[in-house]
């Protein structure tokens, strides 16, 4: 068994009506064999963004996993 922790941020992002409509993710994923590493962002990081992501942040979830089982999973 390897014992590696997966933490994932997902960002939601949207544009104001009045800057034009736009909506978009950003994904920050990190990984370590410490739970306390993962959460801190202090593992193997990995970043992407989906669609438009030069608006507000209107919400995030955060997702941590061992070895693919879900741990604790919440909405800021």
């Amino acid at each position: 068994m390897t014992n590696m922790f997966k933490y994932t941020k997902i960002t939601y992002i949207m544009t104001p009506p009045s800057l034009g409509t736009g909506s978009g993710r950003a994904v920050e994923v990190c990984f370590s064999r410490s739970a306390k590493k993962a959460t801190s962002g202090k593992g193997t990081v990995v970043r992407h963004f989906i669609g438009d992501v030069d608006g507000c942040e209107i919400m995030s979830e955060t997702i941590l996993e061992r070895d693919g089982k879900v741990l604790a999973s919440s909405w800021d």
